[in-house]
């Protein structure tokens, strides 16, 4: 069993807060007396007996020679550098450490009771905890099938998060359902933001589940068919259900309208006409092309004529790709709440 080492491999705190503030202070005012030093750090005495006492161990501080013994600062360019050397050095044999007992749990998970693989949270706090746990834990791919409901009170709540973990090198791949970004999220706010940092995002009309995948490790979806909250949420561990539900991600992200960064070409960059301002507005107010073409005042050959003109234009095969690129190339405004 790989488990003799963790002691060593994750003892990481060789300069803990006391000591990092007391070497801080003799960085800044040696050679320094302990009497003054205990004044300017304001730690009891035993505290700051610890820490110089590490610090020394360290090499970081030293004693000097006379009648009051003034503490002394190593160079930190080269006492701090070799500790950060020791400190890779220690983390990859953590690293390691972690990869043989991961390869054994998944040694024993295949082997185990198969109603291990999936596991059932209950709560809207304790699902978005998991969420959260999920996506702290993810190294390579996070994919997103997004669509209502949401467990998260607020669209913008998880961009912090999204940005650290795109900041590491993690690739972010999103689809976002159609209705979710008319009711929770905005095209022109939060959506606009994580692709901005670099998230990949897509758009489909209708999607068929809510889903996020890590890593191809673990899968989270919500209990019921079709729930009007997220107070339940079943993670499927590593097993062909995982594959099969990536395998279906992967499907979708091919039927879906990709979203454009918007410092990438987009489509058209003159304004539209009054012609297209008015049948877009049209459009997306759900009118039948009967209507449309009655409210324009022309023939419905002519409307259609018109449609596909602007279909053309925008780069769009359907009105509903249309709605979005015009809304992302600034054709249709957004309202802000």
């Amino acid at each position: 069993m790989p488990s003799s080492g963790a002691d060593r491999v994750f003892d990481f705190d060789l300069l803990n807060a006391d000591a990092t503030t007391v070497y801080t202070t003799v960085v800044g005012a040696q050679p320094i007396s302990r009497e003054h030093l205990a004044r300017l750090t304001g730690m009891p005495a035993e505290r700051l007996r610890d820490a110089v006492e590490r610090l020394t161990a360290l090499g970081l501080v030293s004693q000097g020679v006379g009648e009051e013994e003034r503490l002394i600062a190593a160079p930190p360019d080269i006492a701090l550098e070799a500790l950060l050397l020791g400190e890779e050095e220690r983390l990859k044999r953590a690293r390691l450490w972690a990869r043989s007992l991961s390869a054994e749990y998944y040694r024993r998970v295949d082997a185990a009771d198969p109603s291990h693989l999936v596991e059932v949270v209950v709560g809207r706090e304790a699902v978005f905890e998991r969420f959260q746990q999920i996506q702290q834990a993810s190294r390579h791919q996070i994919r997103v099938i997004d669509k209502p409901p949401y467990a998260a009170p607020d669209a913008e709540l998880n961009i912090p998060n999204e940005r650290e973990l795109l900041r590491r090198g993690v690739v972010w791949r999103v689809i976002y359902d159609a209705a979710g970004l008319e009711s929770f999220h905005r095209l022109e706010g939060d959506v606009r933001n994580t692709m901005t940092a670099g998230e990949s995002a897509r758009v489909l009309s209708d999607a068929p589940i809510k889903l996020m995948i890590s890593d191809d490790r673990l899968g989270m979806l919500p209990l019921q068919i079709a729930p009007r909250t997220i107070n339940s949420i079943v993670v499927v561990h590593r097993s062909a259900l995982l594959e099969a539900l990536s395998a279906l991600f992967e499907q979708l992200w091919c039927q879906a309208l990709p979203l454009v960064h918007s410092g990438e070409p987009q489509g058209p960059t003159t304004e539209p006409t009054e012609i297209e301002r008015q049948l877009l507005m049209l459009l997306t107010a759900g009118l039948t092309d009967e209507r449309i073409a009655e409210r324009m005042g022309v023939s419905l050959r002519t409307m259609q004529r018109r449609l596909r003109e602007l279909l053309e234009r925008l780069g769009a095969t359907t009105r509903f790709q249309a709605g979005i690129r015009a809304t992302l190339q600034g054709w249709i405004r957004v309202p802000e709440e």
